[in-house]
């Protein structure tokens, strides 16, 4: 994984789960990965276009099931 990708951090993070370790959401959720997942996620969230933009955050409200 590219350096601009959290490197390190979220390998190891993956790792952890993939080898069940960890449960995804309390990985995702620890402060231990917060800075390389908040960056990770800006890096891409800065390089995409206008449409993505707009998908990804479409797809926020409709991937998930409701809660409530």
């Amino acid at each position: 994984m590219p350096a601009r990708y959290g490197g390190s951090e979220l390998r190891e993070m993956a790792r952890a789960v993939l080898d069940g370790e960890v449960p995804l959401r309390t990985a995702a959720l620890s402060s231990a990965y917060a800075t390389a997942l908040s960056d990770a996620f800006w890096t891409h969230y800065s390089q995409i276009s206008p449409d993505e933009r707009t998908e990804l955050e479409a797809s926020t409200y409709t991937d998930f099931p409701s809660s409530g």
